[in-house]
């Protein structure tokens, strides 16, 4: 081969070998902004909830772009010597390449009205038997999103600044979900028809008539006095095994819950609508604000910001075994998430499975319950990274 050849052969071997860099690189770089997507997500709600402990609002950027400029150069360079006579006599090829990524996240802050309804609004009942139905547990899902459970739990307003979790409800979760894991009971999203018009009856129907009411979902029940309409409605219900309704454990949990223990099928209506039975559980649910401000609860702060009255003099309330975030004036070396505000590093340890499932649980939660995006006519920050 002449030295030309081998040139060739160098300069098009290296630009195969540029090639391949790109494409790794752009393989690499899509999971490195997945990796950070996911914890700077969880940074951003841990942060909202050492904000809560200190009263402070809370405050949420939603990401809305991510654009990145990848550029591939490669030169090949010829220098060379002749002699007197003017033959070559030194060949000396040179090949450079270069790989540059400009990548650019865009974010908007998310304070539009409609955002702010889903996060005040407390979530509804099947939001419980999604996340349960999801994988986590009965126990850690109630206690996260229930405040009370018929007559048992704490009444509205006074939760904020309670000393501690009411014990009762705490044992209350705790039964269910041992049933519950042990298969005793379950969550079951049942559809059933409910009647649309209470005490009226229709008496003429033609074949146009039919046909239009099924195709808006509606159906009828033939009774003496005519027809009921009817729709199909779904509700969540809590469903108790033979066996277990026949325990003493349970017939105890019933009469406190003033519950007919021998029903085996409960309705869970988050209203009191009128006055409760003995075959439904009332459950006054949370908004995910009120969630993440009872998970500040949690939070340990330092004694200097106690004295300082920077935040409210709290203790973590009892019973909030499920959720704990430690204080340090130290960056942490073995945190599994950790944030830094008002000059004090809040972290939450490795080895804590109870709080991280906890906030992995918050974080399932508010993507589910609270839709993303539409920030618009706000302003925007835009971001160029790896310059």
């Amino acid at each position: 081969m002449t030295k030309l050849g081998l040139f060739l052969f160098i300069g098009f071997a290296g630009m195969l070998v540029g090639c391949s860099t790109g494409s790794s690189q752009f393989s690499s770089s899509r999971m490195d902004y997945n990796q950070a997507l996911q914890e700077t997500e969880q940074k951003e709600l841990l942060l909202n909830i050492v904000r809560l402990r200190y009263n402070e609002p809370p405050a949420f950027l939603q990401v809305t772009g991510i654009s990145s400029q990848f550029e591939f150069t490669s030169e090949l360079l010829i220098g060379g010597e002749t002699d007197g006579d003017g033959r070559l006599e030194v060949f000396s090829p040179e090949a450079a390449i270069s790989f540059s990524s400009r990548p650019t996240v865009t974010f908007s802050p998310q304070q539009e009205k409609e955002f702010t309804r889903q996060i005040m609004a407390p979530v509804g009942p099947e939001t419980l038997y999604r996340l349960i139905e999801y994988g986590w547990g009965l126990e850690r899902v109630f206690g996260l999103m229930v405040r009370r459970i018929n007559d048992v739990g704490t009444q509205v307003g006074l939760e904020r600044e309670a000393l501690e979790v009411p014990t009762e409800q705490l044992d209350v979760f705790k039964k269910l979900g041992l049933w519950q894991r042990t298969h005793q009971l379950e969550l079951a999203l049942v559809s059933r028809s409910v009647g649309v018009l209470d005490g009226y009856f229709i008496h003429e129907l033609g074949l146009d008539d039919l046909t239009a009411l099924r195709e808006k979902g509606y159906g009828l029940i033939r009774e003496e006095a005519g027809y009921t309409l009817t729709e199909e409605k779904e509700s969540l219900e809590l469903i108790v095994s033979a066996p277990l309704a026949g325990s003493a454990g349970w017939l105890s949990l019933a009469d406190r819950l003033n519950l007919d223990g021998q029903a085996g099928t409960y309705k869970i209506d988050p209203v009191r609508k009128n006055q409760q039975n003995s075959f439904q559980l009332t459950v006054a649910l949370r908004s995910p604000l009120e969630m993440m401000a009872f998970l500040s609860r949690g939070v340990s702060i330092p004694d200097s910001h106690h004295t300082d009255r920077v935040a409210p003099d709290w203790p973590i309330p009892d019973g909030l075994e499920f959720f704990h975030v430690h204080a340090s004036q130290q960056k942490p070396t073995d945190s599994y998430l950790a944030v830094e505000h008002l000059g004090t590093w809040f972290y939450i340890p490795k080895d804590d499975l109870e709080s991280r499932r906890t906030l992995g649980l918050m974080s399932s939660l508010i993507r589910q319950e609270v839709q993303a995006g539409g920030a618009e006519n706000l302003p925007v920050l835009t971001l160029p990274v790896g310059r």
